[in-house]
C-alpha cells in the first residue's frame, strides 16, 4: 500500500494532484480527479452524509472508497480534511489535506 499526501486547498486540489501523478497510475489519477471535481463542481450535494456512509475515521476527517474494475487488484482510499469550524456540506470543498492510499 503506498500513500501520497497533498495539502491543498479547493482552488489547487487538481493542480496539485496532477503535479504529484508522477507517483500516482493513470487508473488512480483519473479516478481520484473525478471525485474531487465532482466535489468542486457540486458544492451543494450532501457530500457530508456520503462520506460519512463510509465510515468516520477521525473527527473532521472523511474517506471514500473509489471503485475498481472486476479482477484489478487495487483499492483506493482518499481522505480528506476540512476545517473544523465549516458547517454544512460546503466543508468538503475547504479541503486541508487529502491522503490516497493504493495498491500498485
Amino acid at each position: 500500500m503506498a500513500t501520497v499526501r497533498l495539502s491543498l486547498d479547493a482552488n489547487e486540489v487538481y493542480v496539485r494532484l496532477k503535479n504529484a501523478s508522477n507517483g500516482i497510475d493513470a487508473y488512480v489519477f483519473n479516478e481520484v480527479s473525478r471525485v474531487i471535481q465532482g466535489l468542486k463542481d457540486d458544492p451543494e450535494q450532501d457530500w457530508l452524509t456520503r462520506m460519512r456512509n463510509f465510515g468516520e475515521a477521525v473527527p473532521g476527517m472523511f474517506g471514500v472508497m473509489i471503485g475498481t474494475p472486476v479482477g484489478v487488484e487495487r483499492d483506493v482510499m482518499v481522505w480528506w480534511k476540512y476545517h473544523p469550524y465549516d458547517v454544512g456540506p460546503t466543508d468538503v470543498v475547504r479541503i486541508l489535506d487529502i491522503t490516497l492510499d493504493y495498491k500498485r
